[in-house]
């Protein structure tokens, strides 16, 4: 698997520990080098709807999330909010935006 956009040259580095014999204790130890980050994305189509805890995401910066470049990664966390305007015709504009907690890797220059 290669990450799109790049040549696929570069490899994470191989985590070995001699003394973690058991998956529960190694899959922690693996994941001891990801960003934990948090990101305010409207709820969308091109973003699939509502995107719950343990889905993975993918998305480019012109979603509206106000981050640069792709962002990709586990989705842990989740918040919905919903703000109510009144417009000037008279009606109610509603916007729901979705805020996660996202677990990536680090990137490295």
């Amino acid at each position: 698997m290669k990450r799109r956009g790049t040549a696929g040259d570069r490899l994470a580095d191989t985590i070995v520990d001699p003394l973690i014999t058991d998956p529960v204790p190694a899959r922690a130890r693996g994941t001891a080098r990801q960003a934990t980050e948090a990101h305010d994305l409207p709820i969308s189509d091109d973003l699939g709807g509502l995107i719950e805890p343990g889905q993975m995401i993918e998305a480019s910066e012109d979603t509206g999330g106000g981050f640069e470049g792709d962002l990709r990664g586990l989705v842990r966390g989740l918040s919905v909010t919903a703000n109510a305007k009144r417009a000037s015709n008279g009606g109610v504009s509603l916007a729901v935006r979705q805020s996660l907690t996202i677990e990536r890797p680090y990137q490295e220059a």
